[in-house]
């Protein structure tokens, strides 16, 4: 078994002086109620989603020294109804020479007495580098935990000498998955070419990988593609992964770095699989990015996107830095198939956080006594204007749905986000102390994105026709630092 070693005690004590702070002084202002977020530091890529013998598990990207990223490690919640999340300290620290700069997005297969944690350790070589090309080291790197607690030793499963000669250094990601007794992986990729694509792995015991194939798009879309996730629902694959480097448009892949899905053919073989139609936007607000999928007990295909975006503080900023952190997840969402579409909509067990049904009707403002809330308008039909806080505005012109922000103090530069729809059906809002998200027609079309209002309190206001349902939420915090 793996002893504690000096840096993963550095880290962890780092961690618990913050907690202490924070436990024994007042709420920060923008903490959420039911949304992982970071006790301290950065957090971006959920990694490691599992569903562990009836425990739910959630591991993120976790930088614990820096607001603004820095060294990372990973940070570990665990769940028992997808509601409570508890917060479990720094599990996988960059200890390693295989992951001396960072431990990075990896995945998590549940075996029966054991987890195996798979993912990218990040080695930046001294010297004057591209780090494109030359002077990265990505390997993929696995450790399994013992269901006492206990881990193993590290163990190196590919070094970027593995991979194929036509990728740059920039191949990382692994999300591996078990079909029978076979095992699968795919990791993103950049050609030297600087197309992106996908790597297809399989193995038979989770520790000699072969390469079997690329996944790619017939012209560049994009230059990398990272996070990928290749998972079967409803007999149909489909391909998820964040392409960076794509033209942004006016009405769809509007953020600096996307995220989305792509329609794919083939058996139940995953080797057989091929791109069958065009990339599809998970969500279309300014916070989402990264997204990783995992299968429950009970069939259910789960999905936790990083409610945050790289690289996006020209545009807009996350005032929480002052507060010591940066970023959260979104709430565990259920992804279903519909006519060919995926659709995303919070788990059923979030029902759960509401705590009384409040007036609420179109044409007159409701008041929310609280910072969050959950609000559901059925029977829509034309266009309409929702106002949040009065300047958070949803509105449908009857060719595009958008989400605007007319007071720059609640989206500190979030201005506009558009998604075309022939029509709007029903809306549900998901509101937290500093984030909103926004599932419009039955999850067909989401939008993500933090807001920041100074009030104590919420406003609901619906211009035009629609039956509304506003809850209050219980007061607890459904979040354990």
């Amino acid at each position: 078994m793996r002893p504690m070693n000096a840096l993963e005690k550095v880290v962890r004590a780092q961690v618990d002086v913050c907690l202490q702070k924070q436990r024994g002084g007042s709420a920060r202002q923008w903490d959420t109620r039911f949304h992982m977020m970071p006790p301290i530091g950065w957090l971006n890529d959920p990694c490691g989603l599992c569903d562990n013998h009836g425990v739910y598990r959630a591991w993120f990207q976790f930088a614990p020294f820096d607001a603004a990223g820095a060294l990372k490690c990973w940070g570990e919640y665990h769940s028992e109804d997808l509601v409570h999340w508890h917060f479990d300290g720094v599990p996988l620290v960059p200890d390693t020479a295989w992951d001396c700069h960072g431990v990075y997005t990896g995945s998590t297969v549940v075996e029966d007495d054991r987890l195996a944690v798979i993912y990218t350790g990040n080695v930046k070589v001294d010297g004057q580098h591209d780090f494109i090309h030359t002077g990265r080291e990505a390997n993929v790197i696995r450790i399994d935990r013992y269901p006492d607690g206990t881990w193993s030793p590290k163990r190196l499963l590919l070094s970027w000498q593995d991979y194929p000669s036509f990728c740059t250094r920039h191949v990382r990601d692994p999300k591996v998955w078990r079909q029978g007794h076979e095992w699968f992986m795919v990791t993103g990729a950049r050609r030297q070419d600087d197309q992106g694509m996908v790597l297809l792995w399989r193995s038979d015991d989770g520790e000699q990988w072969h390469f079997k194939s690329v996944i790619t798009s017939e012209k560049a879309f994009g230059y990398m593609w990272e996070c990928p996730d290749l998972f079967r629902l409803d007999g149909h694959w489909f391909l998820s992964f964040s392409p960076q480097g794509v033209t942004r448009e006016q009405n769809r892949r509007q953020n600096i770095y996307l995220s989305g899905y792509i329609p794919m053919k083939g058996g139940e073989d995953p080797c057989t699989a091929e791109l069958d139609g065009d990339f599809v936007d998970w969500d279309y607000g300014f916070d989402f990015y990264a997204p990783q999928t995992f299968e429950t007990r009970d069939g259910r295909r789960i999905l936790f996107g990083w409610a945050g975006m790289a690289d996006a503080d020209a545009e807009y900023t996350v005032p929480t830095a002052a507060e010591g952190w940066q970023h959260m997840l979104t709430v565990p969402r259920e992804v279903t198939l519909h006519e060919g579409r995926l659709r995303q909509n919070p788990v059923k067990e979030l029902d759960a956080m509401r705590l009384q049904q409040l007036p609420c009707k179109a044409g007159e403002t409701a008041v929310v006594p609280d910072t969050v809330f959950d609000l559901e308008i059925g029977g829509m039909k034309g266009p309409f204007e929702l106002r949040l806080n009065e300047s958070c505005v949803l509105s449908f012109d009857g060719k595009l749905v958008s989400l605007r922000f007319e007071d720059d103090e609640l989206g500190f530069g979030r201005q506009c986000r558009r998604a075309e729809a022939s029509d709007v059906r029903n809306v549900r809002v998901l509101a937290d102390t500093s984030i909103l998200e926004i599932y419009v027609n039955d999850g067909e079309t989401v939008f993500t994105s933090r807001w920041f209002p100074k009030e104590a309190q919420r406003t609901v206001l619906l211009k035009g026709q629609g039956d509304c349902r506003l809850w209050q939420l219980q007061k607890e915090s459904f979040i354990q630092l």
